[in-house]
Order: C-alpha cells, then structure tokens, then sequence
C-alpha cells in the first residue's frame, strides 16, 4: 500500500525541461561565441548548474556565480508562468483528499526550487521539498527517515533516468512520466503523459 508519494518537478509537474536548458543560451547570449561555448559544455556536461557556469566563466573572465544567479532568476520567471502537465492540479488534489504525505524530489538546488514552488504553489502544498544535483537517492532515504516508511510503501514519479535509478536503488515504487530522458530508455514500461491517469501501486 502507497502511504507517500514523491515527485520530480521539472518536466514532471510542470513542463519546463526546455526552460531549464534555454536558461543556458539565454545567459551565454551576452558574451561572443557563447552560444558555442556552451552547446560544447552541455553535450558532456561537468555537473550541475554551478559547474557548468564556472566552466564557462574561465573562458571568459566572468563571474560564475553571477552567471548562475543570472540563469536562475531568468528560469524563475518562466517556470512561474508555464504550464503544467496535464493533470497535475488533479492528482495533487486527489492525494490531498486521500491525506498522503507528498514531497518534491528533484536534482535543481534546493533554495530556488523551494523559491519556485512557494511562489507557484503556496506554502504548505507539500510535506517537503527536496533538491540537490546528484542527490535523489538521498532525499528519498531522507523521506523514508521522515515519515518511517519502508521503501514498499514510497512511490517516486518522474520523469528522469536518475529518477528511475534512484527508486531502483532503494527498491521503492515507480512510475515513468513522459518527455524526459526516461523516454529515451527502451527497456521501460509505458509511460504515462497526464498524471491524472496514475493509479496508485
């Protein structure tokens, strides 16, 4: 029985993978051959958001952290306005009724994640909000700690291949959304591509 639902953000609730690598090519606009500069840095990208923008910035004598700054206020305001996916509104207020704990797990940093989702969905709209490069597997044992559950009673919705590995790891339930990386895999189950579809394990 799922006593806890745990959900990716981008691409996931809302539709804002696109957004969060055009925040990229928005930021490396302002200097020459940026555009360039960080097609090259994305194709194998050297971590997260902070590692990315100080790669970049040795190139040009800028400031990392102002380019990272830059990038998130930039993805903020578009993230605040765009939409969500398909029957999001639904499935959270389902869950609500149904009186399940529901936390957000996602590899964005958690100070602007948890900015972005207060601003988007009030406070109080979930038990926790979790975020971190790199740190998915983490934050699902930090819930599980949380709410004493064994992983059987943790479902993880994404829309992610670290999403997916991260619930394998610590062999809770998963269901795959559409539009992410998950969708490049071929050994996955159907995905689903409105979240009011999902039924719960």
């Amino acid at each position: 029985m799922i006593r806890c639902v745990v959900f990716d953000f981008d691409g996931t609730l809302v539709l804002s993978n696109a957004i969060k690598r055009d925040g990229f090519f928005a930021v490396a606009a302002d200097f020459p051959g940026g555009t360039e500069t960080m097609e090259a840095l994305l194709a194998s990208p050297p971590g997260d958001r902070f590692a990315i923008f100080r790669a970049f910035a040795a190139s040009y004598g800028a400031k990392p952290d102002d380019l990272a700054s830059q990038y998130g206020a930039w993805c903020e305001d578009k993230i605040l306005a765009c939409p969500e996916r398909p029957g999001a509104t639904e499935l959270l207020a389902y869950l609500q009724q149904q009186g399940l704990p529901v936390y957000i797990n996602s590899a964005t940093p958690q100070a602007p994640l948890q900015s972005v989702v207060a601003k988007r969905y009030g406070k109080g709209a979930f038990t926790g909000v979790l975020g971190g490069h790199g740190c998915k597997v983490r934050n699902l044992n930090t819930i599980l700690n949380i709410e004493n559950l064994s992983p059987k009673d943790l479902l993880m919705v994404g829309d992610g291949r670290d999403d997916h590995d991260a619930a394998t790891e610590i062999s809770c339930n998963f269901v795959g959304i559409a539009g992410g990386t998950l969708a490049a895999t071929t050994n996955h189950t159907p995905l689903i591509s409105i979240l009011s579809e999902l039924r719960l394990p």
